[in-house]
């Protein structure tokens, strides 16, 4: 029903799921700042013109970078012709993205949300049998921290460590597990540690990408393919993917935790065999992965 609601955009990147739709544009001047007001007001036609209210006061304006001056003009009108409120964090399909381009607020967000449910488990159910207690961890709780994973991964041990401490403070209450430690816990139950899964998850996830399964990261700039994550084919090596090269800046610690930057080299550290699978199903590949 909306799929053809960016087709005036001209100068921004439309991306749309179900009644979510996210509008994005570089801006370094001032006519970028037009541009992108341009582009919101033919959306806002394209809503006239198939019978659809907007409601204004859930816009939401995201400004990356520190360029101050481009921040200062970036000011844009909602289809009531009232200033967008600019923010510091918004979230985007369930993940809080803040304008340093890190994840930490996302993280703390899912390290309480997964506290509090614990929490109830252990209020609610007395048995700590371990098959119960198990399907609880994998069925109530695990959702959340693999939710969007590949994208807000963590790189600072910090917080790698943080969001470990969850699932070791919840396997210590199985019943004969209290003395070992955790990777025994994990050895003893057969379950992976997270930051196992979260690799796991971006594995695939760029194995997709490479298979044309879902769409990649890459967009259009001046008529070339920009972005995305590419591979290539070595005799020797097989299907390698290219690791984009981190210039140093104050976003270098985020861009490598990326999952365009990160995805290629855990995808790359495959034995050569599962990295050239191809024409399969997604589940032939995770068996073998």
């Amino acid at each position: 029903m909306i799929s053809d609601i960016d087709e005036n955009i001209n100068y921004s990147i439309l991306s749309s799921f179900a009644d979510d739709t996210r509008v994005l544009k570089e801006v370094t001047e001032l006519m970028d700042s037009f541009k992108l007001q341009h582009d919101l007001n033919q959306i806002y036609e394209w809503t006239k013109r198939n019978n659809m209210k907007l409601n204004g006061c859930k816009f939401e304006h995201l400004s990356y970078g520190r360029n101050k001056d481009a921040k200062s003009y970036s000011t844009y009108l909602n289809n009531a012709h009232c200033k967008i409120e600019t923010k510091n964090s918004v979230k985007d399909l369930g993940v809080l993205m803040t304008n340093d381009g890190k994840f930490d607020d996302h993280i703390n967000a899912v390290v309480n949300k997964v506290n509090n449910l614990v929490s109830w488990i252990l209020r609610t159910f007395e048995t700590r049998d371990e098959k119960i207690m198990l399907t609880l961890w994998k069925s109530l709780v695990i959702p959340h921290l693999d939710c969007c994973s590949q994208l807000w991964s963590p790189i600072k041990r910090g917080q790698q460590q943080k969001l470990e401490l969850l699932q070791n403070n919840f396997l210590k209450k199985v019943h004969g597990s209290f003395q070992l430690t955790y990777w025994e816990h994990l050895e003893k139950l057969n379950v992976y540690s997270l930051e196992r899964r979260r690799e796991h998850y971006m594995i695939i996830y760029v194995w997709k990408i490479l298979e044309k399964l879902v769409p990649n990261f890459s967009h259009l700039q001046n008529g070339l393919e920009v972005g995305g994550i590419k591979s290539y084919e070595n005799n020797r090596l097989g299907r390698k993917c290219i690791v984009p090269t981190i210039k140093k800046s104050s976003f270098q610690q985020a861009r490598c935790a990326s999952l365009t930057v990160l995805g290629p080299r855990l995808f790359n550290c495959l034995p050569k065999h599962i990295r050239n699978i191809s024409n399969c199903s997604k589940n032939d590949f995770k068996k073998k992965n």
